[in-house]
């Protein structure tokens, strides 16, 4: 969990996330081929953006998200 919290708030860094937290971090699962796969949120303080890493595609997302990137973990 502490690989995947570094690597989701660097990507989230490169963003525009500040750093500051209003709520979270939260980790969620998803179900994946053979196990659960795991992702990480964070609602920043400063504006109450909300930061998603999730381990497979949120189209539903895609009409509210300001700016997306890729990561791997």
């Amino acid at each position: 969990m502490a690989r995947l919290k570094a690597t989701a708030e660097t990507a989230f860094k490169s963003i525009l996330w500040e750093g500051d937290v209003r709520e979270g971090p939260y980790y969620f699962a998803m179900p994946g081929e053979s196990e659960l796969d795991i992702g990480y949120i964070v609602k920043q303080d400063n504006n109450g953006s909300c930061f998603v890493a999730s381990p497979i595609e949120l189209p539903h997302l895609d009409s509210i998200a300001f700016k997306k990137t890729k990561v791997s973990w």
